[in-house]
């Protein structure tokens, strides 16, 4: 390094020239123009314009206009869940009817009573064998099969009328829960007070004007002078009938329940 005021030579480390004594100056590092250097900063990541960059998100499922999305829901509001289909024409409820007669002990009994005063008149009201010139012969008679030419014998075909009319309105009543139609019917009748019991009545009625009737012991008594007369099932399936329908009405009445 030489001196910058008397051109000698300085030796490494001199802090004067040997010849002169001046001072040695050590040389700056060279500096940009304009002032001091701020030192290299590593690379910031490219910002876009107008200010923070938010971090990438990920991507959102695609919204409708609006906001919020709705699950689909019919035109006009709730959807209702899907019922049974019902009968058209408001008929009748079998599958309802059935499970309902089958927790109902009374209820079926009194079907049962109803059916068989209304096909009393044709069940066997008499009967009889007879031989004559040895020929035999088998018969039987219903009410209306009685029916013969005189009033006595006519009465038949009124009492079994009754029977029928009135073992038919009796299945009418214990079918109206089941059968739209029958219980308007019952609607306008509900109000008479025993009604039910009323019919049972007028069957049991028939019933006894018809055992009591000459014309059946006429026959029974006529058939035992060629061979054998008696009695058939009708009258006494009757009564039976007669005492099954009345008789869960009178438990009712009493406060007694049976099954349902």
């Amino acid at each position: 390094m030489n001196c910058s005021i008397c051109g000698a030579q300085i030796p490494m480390g001199q802090p004067n020239c040997p010849n002169c004594g001046a001072m040695v100056q050590q040389a700056q590092p060279v500096q940009p123009m304009g002032g001091y250097q701020q030192p290299m900063q590593q690379a910031q990541p490219m910002q876009p314009m107008g200010g923070y960059q938010q971090p990438m998100q990920q991507a959102q499922p695609m919204q409708p206009m609006g906001g919020y999305q709705q699950p689909m829901q019919p035109m006009g509001g709730y959807q209702q869940p899907m019922q049974q289909a019902q009968p058209m024409g408001g008929g009748v409820n079998v599958n309802g009817m059935v499970g309902a007669l089958k927790g109902d002990v009374m209820k079926i009994v009194s079907l049962v009573g109803a059916l068989l005063i209304a096909i009393n008149p044709f069940i066997t009201w008499c009967k009889y064998e007879i031989e004559y010139w040895g020929f035999e012969q088998k018969d039987s008679a219903n009410m209306f099969g009685l029916a013969g030419g005189d009033t006595g014998e006519k009465i038949f075909i009124l009492l079994g009328i009754l029977l029928v009319l009135s073992g038919l309105a009796l299945m009418m009543w214990d079918l109206a829960d089941y059968v739209p139609q029958f219980a308007a019917i019952k609607a306008k009748v509900a109000g008479i007070p025993y009604f039910e019991l009323i019919l049972a009545g007028v069957a049991l009625l028939a019933i006894i004007i018809g055992l009591c009737n000459g014309t059946v012991n006429d026959v029974i008594e006529l058939a035992d002078e060629m061979g054998k007369g008696s009695h058939g099932a009708g009258p006494v399936l009757g009564i039976i009938g007669v005492l099954a329908v009345a008789a869960p009405r009178v438990l009712n009445m009493l406060g007694i329940k049976i099954g349902k």
